[in-house]
C-alpha cells in the first residue's frame, strides 16, 4: 500500500470552511474581486475541485484506475483527469484533478458544530492493482453553538429566543441543532446556562 501523507499534497477548492449545516447546507457563497470591484457569487450546485500531487515515478497519477477512486470511501468523483504544469505544483509533471459534490462530502461527517479540522481520504488502485491512499485535513464550520437565528453569531437575541423556546413559545421552532450548546443531543436549561456564561463572558 502506498502510505498516506495527510495534508502535504492535496488542495480542495473552494475551501468548504463555512459550508456545513447537517439539515441545511447552502447556498454556498463567496466574495469575488476583480478590477477593484467585489460581488457575492453563489457557488451552488456545490461543485468542488481537488488537486493531488506527490505521486512517485514508480506510481504516477496516470497509472491510476480512475474508476476505482473514492473520496471518504463512498463518494465517486464527477470527473477525474490528469493536469500538467499546474502552478501550485511547480515541480510535478502530473497532478490528479477531480470534480466532486461538496454537499455530499460534508454530509459524510454527520452532525457538525462550530469550527474544526476534519480528515478526508482519497483511495483507489493503480493499473497493477496496487492500492492507493492519500489523506488531507480540511477546516469546516458547522452549526454555530447558540446561533438560534442563524445570523452567524451568538448574542442576546439568540438568548431571548432560547428562553422563549424553553418556556413553551410555539413560534420558536427548529432550534434542536443550534440550541444544543453543550452538544449532548438535547436542548434544555443546561444549554441556556452555558449560553448565558458564554455571551456575558465574551461581551
Amino acid at each position: 500500500v502506498i502510505p498516506p501523507v495527510c495534508g502535504d499534497d492535496i488542495i480542495i477548492l473552494p475551501n468548504p470552511m463555512k459550508m456545513a449545516y447537517v439539515n441545511y447546507i447552502g447556498p454556498i457563497v463567496d466574495t469575488v474581486e476583480l478590477n477593484g470591484m467585489s460581488w457575492i457569487v453563489d457557488l451552488s450546485p456545490f461543485q468542488a475541485y481537488m488537486y493531488i500531487g506527490g505521486f512517485s515515478p514508480e506510481y504516477p497519477a496516470s497509472d491510476l484506475d480512475f474508476s476505482s477512486i473514492r473520496i471518504n470511501d463512498t463518494i465517486v468523483p464527477d470527473s477525474v483527469y490528469i493536469k500538467n504544469d499546474v502552478p501550485i505544483y511547480p515541480d510535478m509533471e502530473e497532478v490528479l484533478f477531480m470534480k466532486f459534490n461538496i454537499r455530499e462530502f460534508i454530509l459524510h461527517y454527520g452532525w457538525l458544530y462550530d469550527f474544526d479540522d476534519y480528515m478526508f481520504t482519497v483511495t483507489g488502485e493503480f493499473a497493477d492493482e496496487t492500492p492507493y491512499e492519500e489523506c488531507g485535513m480540511i477546516p469546516i464550520q458547522g452549526h454555530i453553538s447558540g446561533d438560534i437565528d442563524n445570523d452567524g453569531m451568538s448574542d442576546i437575541t439568540d438568548l431571548t429566543l432560547m428562553i422563549d423556546y424553553l418556556f413553551g413559545n410555539e413560534e420558536v421552532t427548529n432550534i434542536e441543532s443550534t440550541g444544543d450548546v453543550n452538544h449532548d443531543g438535547q436542548v434544555n436549561i443546561s444549554d441556556l446556562t452555558e449560553m448565558i456564561n458564554y455571551i456575558f463572558t465574551v461581551n
